[in-house]
């Protein structure tokens, strides 16, 4: 394991601070909680005020964290009962816990499947734009006992990288941070690991990135007076020992880098916030409920909103979209700050092509590894054939 990944494991304890959702949906009064078909989500702010956005999707036994950070990061896994069928979970507890230790970040939430046992496979860490694929695709419909899933572009690098005559193999994986193919072709997927101690039992999932040089790591915690846990390859089954109700904690640890939030009040002109501030004293019980409807507006705003982008959208593009946060900007201009259109105009600037194109959806993290992996296979098989 890297000094990185074991600094993160010693951080995975830091002291933490409670803190309570700033949006949850479905809400009650606001939504048909029908109409969610069994989704739940809700979004926080993390120990650098980074958005989290967590959802349990029933109808898919799909649950995500999404880590709204520089690295468009999530850790998403599957949930099903004793039959095979997408299990149904529901929040633990209100609150989730969060701290900061350097570049460290954890994140800590409680969760409960009321059912005598709940299995827990597809642990996928690393860029959002992958959990969507792998959703698109299907892939966490499939049985725990599958071959593992690895991103075929990744797979190509190494081989590709295999190809190399040794000299310049060699070069090519100290800029990699690998001693040999081995410890590459090791950090495609994650690694698994059960930890027991007294009065306290975690399965701890770890990603290291294709550099080694950040990680992240899940872990799922039980008691073991109320929990029998247990490992079957890259899967955990976690029991009830008494009744049909089993608790767990997820704890989630990220390297990653972060975005530097907006206020309120650097968001909103003064214009908007006084109105928003009279919607929110008027009187009536309707209008209460519309102040509830705008606070619920504005929070979201808030949470796409960095002094570096403008995301388009959570859970699934929670990057930059140049046109889209363009076009957003000028829609927003009776309402926004000035200096909104500023960061605007210089996120998109700062990202022009040479032909001055503004770009499309943002390549971070483990997305942007995706697609340059492929472009290094392509560039290796040129160089090869030449």
């Amino acid at each position: 394991m890297s000094p990185l990944a074991l600094l993160l494991l010693a951080q995975l304890a830091a002291p933490a601070r409670l803190t309570t959702p700033l949006l949850s949906f479905p809400e009650a009064g606001l939504d048909a909680g029908a109409a969610y078909q069994g989704y739940q989500t809700r979004f926080y702010r993390d120990a650098a005020a980074n958005t989290v956005q967590i959802y349990l999707d029933g109808r898919e036994g799909r649950v995500v964290t999404l880590l709204a950070d520089a690295e468009n990061a999530s850790v998403g896994f599957s949930a099903r009962d004793a039959q095979g069928r997408p299990a149904v979970l529901r929040w633990g507890d209100d609150r989730a816990r969060v701290a900061r230790t350097g570049r460290t970040r954890v994140f800590e939430y409680a969760l409960t499947a009321d059912a005598p046992a709940v299995h827990l496979g597809w642990f996928l860490l690393g860029s959002m734009r992958v959990e969507r694929d792998f959703q698109y695709e299907k892939r966490h419909r499939a049985p725990y006992a599958a071959p593992a899933f690895t991103l075929p572009e990744t797979d190509r690098l190494v081989a590709a990288l295999e190809r190399l005559p040794a000299d310049v193999q060699r070069r090519h994986l100290a800029l990699l941070g690998a001693r040999d193919v081995a410890t590459l072709r090791a950090r495609l997927r994650p690694s698994v690991r059960v930890v027991t101690g007294a009065g306290d039992w975690h399965a701890r999932v770890v990603q290291p990135s294709l550099d080694g040089r950040d990680t992240m790591i899940v872990e799922v915690h039980a008691d073991p007076r109320l929990v029998l846990a247990t490992r079957a390859g890259d899967s955990i089954s976690l029991r009830a020992r008494r009744g049909d109700r089993v608790p767990f904690t997820i704890r989630v640890g990220t390297t990653g880098r972060t975005l530097t939030p907006l206020a309120r009040n650097e968001i909103f002109n003064r214009a908007f916030l006084a109105w928003l501030d009279s919607a929110r004293a008027a009187p009536a019980a309707e209008a209460s409920l519309r102040a509830r409807w705008l606070e619920r507006q504005v929070r979201g705003v808030e949470l796409l909103a960095s002094r570096e982008k403008l995301m388009a959208g959570l859970p699934n593009y929670a990057t930059y979209f140049g046109r889209d946060m363009l076009v957003t900007a000028l829609m927003m201009r009776p309402v926004w700050h000035d200096a909104m259109s500023e960061f605007v105009v210089a996120s998109a600037l700062r990202k022009l092509s040479p032909r001055g194109e503004v770009s499309h959806e943002e390549a971070l993290g483990g997305q942007a590894v995706r697609e340059a992996a492929s472009e290094y296979a392509a560039l290796v098989d040129e160089s090869l054939r030449a």
